[in-house]
């Protein structure tokens, strides 16, 4: 079975404007995440795991081979554990990637492309188990690369396009455990482009 992880640092960014939680007097608001190439992500995966449902996109949180470590208790904790020892390493060494500089092109072509209002922002709000998600952090790709070695799950981590041009493919071959761009190509073979199916609560309409 091929099982992918979507951590902290690979959605794109998050939809504030269509939030999977609006905000009230007694809880904070959560934005929807976006994520890119999600038809190639689906055609190449059995399972895709998230490490809870504020970095995943809403309209795909009760299909059945979407998971979350959140869920899982043990997993959770190992998880967490994991993901504190890499943001340790993290911090005795100069920053590992350095976000692409064609960011604002690639969020106004997506803002172009749909038909609604998007509130677009790079970074989540924070506050669950795993703290906030950031599009251009590459530290937090770091946690993400723990966080899938600690679940023993053969995960293979699904790497935000933002990196892609700061590593080697070899090295990220190595690191991910497959190539970071099967999932534009699957994309780009099944003629079904990702943004032709954003709605509001993304990434189907």
């Amino acid at each position: 079975m091929k099982r992918a992880f979507v951590g902290l640092s690979t959605p794109l960014g998050y939809d504030y404007q269509n939030p999977i939680q609006p905000r009230s007097e007694t809880r904070r608001d959560i934005p929807n995440p976006v994520l890119e190439n999600t038809t190639g992500l689906l055609l190449c995966y059995d399972e895709i795991w998230f490490p809870e449902r504020e970095f995943c996109p809403f309209d795909m949180h009760d299909l059945p081979y979407v998971k979350f470590i959140s869920d899982d208790l043990v997993l959770r904790d190992r998880a967490q554990v994991a993901q504190e020892q890499f943001r340790e390493m993290a911090r005795d060494e100069e920053p590992a990637l350095l976000a692409a500089d064609n960011y604002g092109e690639k969020v106004a072509r997506l803002v172009e492309a749909v038909p609604f209002e998007l509130a677009f922002d790079n970074h989540s709000r924070g506050g669950g188990h795993f703290g906030m998600g950031n599009a251009g952090d590459g530290d937090l790709f770091l946690e993400d690369l723990g966080i899938a070695a600690a679940m023993d799950l053969d995960l293979d981590v699904v790497m935000s396009s933002r990196f892609k041009p700061h590593v080697e493919q070899e090295d990220v071959v190595t690191l991910l455990g497959s190539h970071p761009w099967k999932l534009d190509a699957a994309e780009l073979i099944s003629g079904v482009r990702t943004v032709d199916w954003l709605g509001k609560r993304v990434p189907f309409s």
